[in-house]
């Protein structure tokens, strides 16, 4: 019987490009000069620090142009909340989700079984 895959992964070699070129743009930048700003790849997030929130904006902007231009999708990312940090600086880290949520998948399964079309099933692994 065939079957029909949904599957949500992130490139990670990609990401780390974009955070890496990110991360030069923004030590050659004129505004971003002594402002600590900071871009950095952790195992599922990307942390991001700087001296005001107005920064960390234009910081998280340079990171989604980079990601977008190296074709990584903007909604793998779920920005947490802005934090203080040491120093008189902020912080933010940004989640990279990869596959399907459970109750968005149990969503999924629910509004194909209600099509009633015959023959098809749906299920949710792993």
């Amino acid at each position: 019987m065939p079957s029909f895959d949904v599957v949500s992964e992130v490139d990670m070699q990609e990401v780390r490009n974009a955070v890496d070129q990110a991360a030069r743009e923004v030590s050659q930048r004129y505004d971003f000069k002594n402002t600590n700003s900071s871009v950095e790849l952790g195992d599922d997030e990307i942390k991001m620090a700087s001296i005001s929130e107005d920064r960390l904006a234009a910081l998280r902007q340079v990171v989604e142009e980079k990601l977008v231009k190296r074709k990584v999708s903007m909604k793998v990312l779920d920005y947490g909340d802005v934090e203080q940090a040491s120093g008189n600086t902020v912080r933010q880290t940004a989640n990279l989700q990869s596959g399907i949520a459970a109750d968005k998948a149990k969503d999924l399964n629910k509004a194909i079984k209600a099509m009633g079309i015959k023959g098809i099933q749906s299920s949710t692994q792993g």
